[in-house]
């Protein structure tokens, strides 16, 4: 599991596979390096507000809010390393 506190840099936006990844990229393109809780918690938001425009606020992803895509969020970084992020300690190692 990725540490929270490491920082995330987008190293390749052509080695994001899907919209979720290309998303994941497109923020940190336009809003540069983050830390790996706040960079989850932001892809969160936006996947939950594109799931809203799609009609599922009827269903429960309105009660449970964008802490529902978390995990899925957590699991397709951390299949990123490497390819289209790198990740770092806040010390630069």
């Amino acid at each position: 599991m990725m540490r929270p506190d490491v920082i995330v840099r987008l190293a390749n936006l052509a080695g994001a596979k899907n919209h979720y990844e290309r998303m994941v990229c497109q923020i940190l393109e336009a809003e540069g390096p983050r830390p790996a809780a706040e960079l989850v918690k932001r892809v969160a938001q936006e996947m939950y507000y594109e799931e809203l425009r799609l009609g599922a606020g009827v269903v429960e992803i309105g009660i449970f809010g964008p802490a529902i895509f978390e995990r899925e969020v957590q699991e397709f970084l951390e299949s990123m390393v490497g390819r289209g992020i790198t990740v770092e300690s806040e010390q630069g190692t």
